[in-house]
C-alpha cells in the first residue's frame, strides 16, 4: 500500500465518493432523498416539533423588587421550559402569571392575573433573557394588593395546544 500522503489523500477521497452514491451506482436526487424517513422520523413527525416545552418551572431568581426610577413594586418572574430531553427551550403561546395568597387556605380567585403573548415573535425576543435562558416578565404590582405571603402560579397554553402550569411558588423581597 502507498504511504505517500497524496495517495492517501487520494484513495481516501475515493472512497467517500464511492460511499455518496446508491447501490445502482447513480446519486439519487434530493427528492428522493427526502421522501424517504425512517421509522424514527415518522414517530416524531406524528407528534410535530420534538422541542415543543413539556414542562416549566418558576426559576428560583423570581422575586419582588422596588422599581429604582418609579419607586413602585415589582415582581420579577422568570420562567423556565424544559423539552421532552429535559434541555432548556423556548416557548410560543400565551403566558398567564396569577398572583396569589399563599396565606389563604382555600383562595378560589388570583388576586390579579397578567398576560403576555409569547406568539408575537418581537414580545417573545424582549421577555428572553439570553444569560439565564429564561423568560423575564416584569409586573408592576399596587402595593396594597400584595398578601403577606405573595405566591405566583404560571400557565402556559401553547402554540402546539399544550398547557402547562407550575407549582406556586411563594415570592421573596429583593434584600
Amino acid at each position: 500500500m502507498p504511504r505517500d500522503p497524496e495517495t492517501i489523500v487520494l484513495v481516501l477521497l475515493l472512497l467517500g465518493l464511492g460511499a455518496c452514491t446508491s447501490p445502482a451506482g447513480e446519486q439519487p436526487s434530493i427528492r428522493s432523498r427526502t421522501a424517504v424517513t425512517t421509522a424514527a422520523e415518522e414517530d416524531t413527525s406524528s407528534f410535530g416539533w420534538p422541542y415543543w416545552p413539556q414542562r416549566m418551572r418558576i426559576y428560583p431568581l423570581s422575586r419582588l423588587v422596588t422599581d429604582r426610577s418609579s419607586g413602585d413594586l415589582v415582581i420579577e418572574v422568570r420562567v423556565e421550559f424544559f423539552d421532552a430531553e429535559g434541555h432548556t427551550c423556548k416557548g410560543v403561546g400565551q403566558i398567564l402569571v396569577d398572583l396569589l395568597d399563599a396565606g389563604s387556605l382555600h383562595q378560589a380567585e388570583p388576586i390579579k392575573t397578567w398576560v403576555a403573548d409569547l406568539a408575537n415573535l418581537q414580545d417573545n425576543r424582549d421577555h428572553f433573557d439570553d444569560l439565564t435562558l429564561t423568560y423575564l416578565f416584569r409586573l408592576e404590582c399596587d402595593a396594597t394588593l400584595l398578601p403577606d405571603q405573595p405566591q405566583v402560579r404560571v400557565y402556559f397554553h401553547s402554540a402546539d395546544g399544550q398547557h402547562l402550569q407550575t407549582k406556586p411558588y411563594l415570592l421573596k423581597k429583593k434584600r
